[in-house]
């Protein structure tokens, strides 16, 4: 799985939405915040619920960095714990840089959109 902080994954989706709308407007769709919110909320109990269960033989925890913080095989504790810390704890300097990146695209793919508008 990959943890990824909320409003990192959230401005993702608007990223996504604005490259697809200047590709096809027709198919460009929008995530709702709630919709997203909702889901991520649940992320942590779902992911402790399999674990639990033992559902799966390894668990694996990457960043977006693709580094991979938590591997069931060789790590102790609880995934779900390393998950709640990546989703919800302080941010790295890298998820920072990638925020601010990020906000950029958004500004820039969005002024693009709206010139071609």
């Amino acid at each position: 799985m990959i943890a990824t902080k909320p409003e990192l994954s959230y401005l993702s989706t608007l990223i996504r939405y604005e490259e697809v709308y200047a590709v096809n407007p027709n198919q460009a769709r929008a995530t709702p915040k709630e919709h997203h919110d909702a889901i991520v909320e649940h992320l942590v109990d779902n992911l402790r619920e399999l674990e639990t269960d033992k559902l799966f033989d390894q668990i694996q925890i990457y960043q977006r960095d693709r580094r991979c913080v938590y591997d069931s095989e060789t790590d102790k504790g609880s995934a779900a714990d390393v998950l709640q810390e990546c989703l919800f704890g302080k941010w790295s300097k890298v998820e920072e840089e990638m925020m601010k990146v990020g906000q950029e695209q958004l500004r820039e793919v969005g002024r693009r959109n709206e010139k071609d508008a």
